[in-house]
């Protein structure tokens, strides 16, 4: 309620709208996270935690073609952020790009030996990466 209060008082911030994104995805509702991460992104659209999460609302809902362009775009912008590797990692795999994959889980890898990058809030309640072997 207090976030969207902020927003309604500084429409154009970016830190707030994706705030806002991050939770709308959690409740599962989508369409207002994805509208919200737009928002934010047509105000900067180099932003590169509103990029990431909106990839990672692309995997979610399955759009892993689109997650894959968008983690592209992302992996120029930052590319010493172990979790767009990861990431992408993820997407390939679940593509059936097993190759790319293993690429891109081993980048990740080298950037965070100790992986405490995938200890952050981004990932703690989303329990098991996945669930089918490569």
């Amino acid at each position: 309620m207090n976030l969207l209060r902020a927003v309604g008082i500084n429409p154009n911030n970016n830190v707030l709208l994706c705030q806002l994104a991050v939770i709308e995805q959690a409740l599962h509702n989508t369409d207002a996270a994805m509208q919200y991460l737009e928002s934010a992104l047509k105000h900067s659209p180099n932003n590169v935690p509103c990029r990431f999460h909106k990839a990672r609302l692309l995997f979610d809902i399955g759009k892993y073609e689109a997650a894959r362009a968008e983690l592209e775009e992302l992996r120029v912008l930052s590319p010493d952020e172990a979790h767009v590797f990861f990431l992408l990692g993820r997407v390939n795999r679940k593509l059936g790009n097993t190759h790319m994959a293993l690429l891109n889980f081993s980048w990740a890898t080298e950037i965070d030996p100790r992986g405490e990058q995938n200890n952050s809030a981004l990932t703690q309640d989303k329990g098991p990466y996945d669930d089918e072997p490569i």
